[in-house]
């Protein structure tokens, strides 16, 4: 919709009209996408989806004034990190295995055995999810089946809750039975296990190293899963950041500095961890100064060591006894009433916004593809012709619209030729673009005004005037060139009403070039321009043949007839340019042929029209 000869940017407008009239084409494109969306609907396999509520744990909770996990998560970043850990280790292939073997998937959901990986399968199939402000996860699975869906996320959910359960457990039992071998008659060699320990955490350890040590696999209290989590996401960002970017880059540097903060952090951690330590070492009789303990072999630990071993032990065995899994079900998955997907109305939403953007996009490339002439601004800013009138679509009968139409013609010619009467030449770039009718209603209209008119068929090719109304003529334009001095041209001439008569073809010659380039020719069109205000010559296309341009060397103005919709720009543009060329005068394009009856139609082209306001009479007086 833009025009190349001056650069026109296509507006909304210009959009709207072509969807307007390529609206049957959106249509079918929105009914075709629309069946293919039901067709899938109904063939595709139906999918469930159940949703269990799971409150998580960050720790279980502790006896007699222990520390809680949670207290050592710093701040909201840190909690909402350990939270995503944990969605990580519910959707684990470990975890998932252990759920497929304890509820016996494969049987229960046969589905699943047509998998090469059935854990992996589970894995897609199953979401997790934070609801927002709270400690609760939300546990999504799919299935092909309500049952078959409910049964996986309530699987997942109460494996999680179970094997934490059972991990807390395992790791309590560990711990108590680690205090009863250090608290025996000698207590050596968990005195070492300490001491040797405590030398790895001297001074900044490495972080890394720092993960591998068996009192930090033990320290359950002091947030290093958390901390390990963070320092490896960090570690694995930083090694990607130096892939792309240098060492000044803003995004390294930032990466830097979140590692930094990671890294204190953990040094905070093992400085908490190593206070314990030294503690548990002096409780059961080591020395930690200058980090050298020389173990006594078979000392005999005393009756308040003793004590303060066994009351540690019996803390951690009812601890151990007491502890509570990571997750627990607020709400289990329950059967869901209609399945998830395929749903039909979001279906159909999509296919009509598919079918919209796909029939969009074929008219615009059609439009692209398309030179016919459709609108104004192709006649007045891309072929630089000023339009005169557009005359809608009409019959035979001329309606109110069509002949206001023609009275606008009429005023647009006569301002063109400065007000003055002359001759003007009717032609059109291609055949059945209806310059005989318009040569015809603007005769009409000029003579409406009072002024005599002359309606002269100039195409000896393939006359469009000269039929049943030339049928009172004795000869014709042809038969009064040949004939002899003598003869006058009136005799050639039908009156077709008041002030309004028609002088036909007559015989058509085998070189019609040849007869309009005679003398007597231009005599004559000399002598009708004298008698008569108006002279109209209808002459062949323009394009076609080259008798327009002879023709156009004779008369005052050229109106060019563009069909609507059919006319090529780019061939009107050339025709424009050749009659400029032989010294013709343009005054101005018709734009013939509109279909009104489109809304569309009516209200970009109504400026050319009065419209509504004005009574059948009016016009017709006009």
């Amino acid at each position: 919709m833009s025009s190349p000869e001056q650069g026109r940017q296509a507006t909304t407008w210009d959009y709207a009209g072509i969807l307007w009239r390529g609206r049957w084409v959106l249509f079918l494109c929105v009914l075709l996408t629309s069946a293919i969306a039901v067709a899938v609907t109904f063939t595709v396999k139906k999918r469930y989806r159940a949703t269990a509520m799971l409150e998580i744990r960050l720790s279980s909770g502790r006896l007699l004034g222990s520390a809680r996990e949670s207290d050592n998560l710093r701040g909201y970043f840190d909690k909402d990190q350990a939270f995503k850990t944990e969605f990580v280790r519910m959707r684990a292939r470990g975890l998932l295995q252990q759920a497929l073997d304890r509820h016996d998937l494969l049987n229960a959901l046969p589905d699943l055995q047509d998998s090469s990986d059935p854990v992996e399968l589970i894995r897609r199939l199953v979401s997790v999810e934070r609801v927002p402000q709270t400690n609760v996860a939300r546990v999504r699975a799919v299935w092909f089946s309500a049952e078959g869906a409910a049964l996986l996320a309530n699987s997942v959910v109460d494996t999680y809750c179970d094997v934490t359960l059972e991990s807390q457990r395992e790791r309590g039992s560990a711990r108590v039975e680690s205090l009863k071998a250090s608290a025996g008659s000698t207590g050596g060699a968990r005195r070492q296990f300490l001491v040797n320990q405590l030398a790895e955490l001297e001074g900044r350890p490495d972080p890394d190293k720092v993960f591998t040590l068996t009192v930090v696999e033990e320290a359950e209290g002091d947030g290093f899963d958390s901390l390990r989590n963070q320092w490896r996401e960090v570690r694995t960002e930083l090694r990607e950041k130096e892939a792309i970017f240098g060492p000044n880059h803003p995004e390294r540097r930032a990466i830097n500095r979140k590692l930094g903060e990671v890294r204190s952090q953990i040094n905070e951690a093992v400085a908490a961890l190593r206070d314990r330590l030294e503690k548990e070492l002096a409780a059961i009789g080591g020395a930690t100064e200058d980090s050298q303990f020389v173990a006594e072999p078979e000392r005999v630990v005393d009756e308040e060591i003793q004590k303060n071993m066994l009351e540690a032990i019996q803390e951690l065995t009812l601890i151990t006894q007491l502890a509570e899994s990571r997750g627990a079900v607020l709400d289990p998955a329950v059967e869901p009433r209609r399945p998830f997907a395929p749903r039909l109305s979001l279906n159909l939403a999509l296919a009509a916004i598919v079918g919209l953007g796909f029939g969009s996009g074929i008219l615009l490339f059609r439009d692209h593809l398309d030179t016919s002439v459709r609108s104004i601004e192709h006649v007045e800013e891309g072929m630089g012709l000023p339009l005169l009138a557009v005359v809608p679509k009409h019959g035979q009968e001329i309606d109110a619209v069509s002949r206001e139409a023609y009275q606008t013609l009429r005023t647009g010619l006569v301002f063109a030729s400065g007000g003055q009467k002359g001759a003007a030449l009717i032609t059109s770039t291609a055949p059945a673009e209806g310059k005989s009718s318009v040569s015809l209603q603007l005769a009409r209209a000029l003579a409406s005004t009072g002024s005599s008119v002359l309606l002269l068929d100039g195409d000896l090719r393939r006359p469009g005037l000269t039929g049943a109304m030339a049928g009172q003529a004795k000869g014709g334009l042809t038969r009064h060139l040949i004939a002899d001095e003598n003869d006058d041209w009136r005799d050639h001439v039908v009156e077709l009403g008041q002030r309004l008569s028609l002088m036909p073809t007559g015989p058509l010659p085998p070189n019609p070039l040849q007869v309009l380039g005679m003398p007597r020719f231009r005599a004559l069109l000399d002598t009708l321009r004298a008698e008569h205000d108006w002279l109209i010559v209808d002459s062949p296309p323009a394009g076609s043949v080259s008798d327009a341009l002879v023709l156009a060397d004779v008369v005052q103005d050229v109106v060019l007839v563009l069909r609507h919709d059919k006319t090529d720009r780019d061939a009107a543009t050339r025709i424009s340019k050749r009659l400029e060329g032989v010294g013709a005068r343009v005054a101005g394009a018709v734009l013939n042929g509109v279909d009104m009856k489109q809304a569309f139609n009516r209200r970009y082209y109504g400026r050319f029209q009065y419209g509504r306001g004005y009574g059948q009479a009016d016009v017709q007086s006009a």
